[in-house]
């Protein structure tokens, strides 16, 4: 008996397009929870803003802190490395103390200072982008205004 998959994702597809018509086209009361007056729903490209997306606070940032912890742990990473090549499918037995002192040394780098550490630079990297596409914004509009 051959199913009619079509149904499956039409259905899903139906749901979709019928919420989004119904957001979009509602009173912008009901929107509020998406949209503020101040930014307009839009992120913000101050470059002295401080405040993070969620995005940023839950991905980008530990993310950071962990390439930082590994590249602090190089080498306990390397010694792991290089048992668990020479183990094979044995390294969970011969390798239980390189990988044990491998994951103190990151846990030990993945505290709060470390990530306040590399909010910072993050913040600070994000605010020189910024200023950046500020300053070429700017040499666009003065380029279009001299043609004109």
């Amino acid at each position: 008996m051959v199913q009619n998959t079509s149904f499956y994702c039409v259905v899903p597809l139906l749901f979709v397009s019928l919420l989004s018509s119904l957001l979009l086209h509602s009173k912008p009361s009901i929107m509020s929870f998406l949209y503020t007056e101040k930014d307009n729903g839009m992120m913000s490209n101050d470059p002295d803003d401080r405040s993070l997306r969620q995005v940023e606070k839950t991905v980008v940032i530990p993310k950071m802190v962990k390439a930082e912890a590994n590249l602090r742990c190089a080498d306990e990473v390397a010694a792991f490395t290089e048992c668990a090549k020479s183990s094979g499918l044995l390294l969970v037995f011969k390798c239980r103390e390189v990988n044990k002192a491998m994951q103190e040394c990151i846990a030990s780098h993945c505290q709060q200072a470390d990530v306040d550490e590399q909010t910072e630079i993050f913040l600070e990297q994000r605010r020189q982008h910024r200023l950046k596409m500020q300053q070429q914004k700017q040499r666009e509009e003065q380029a279009a205004q001299e043609q004109t």
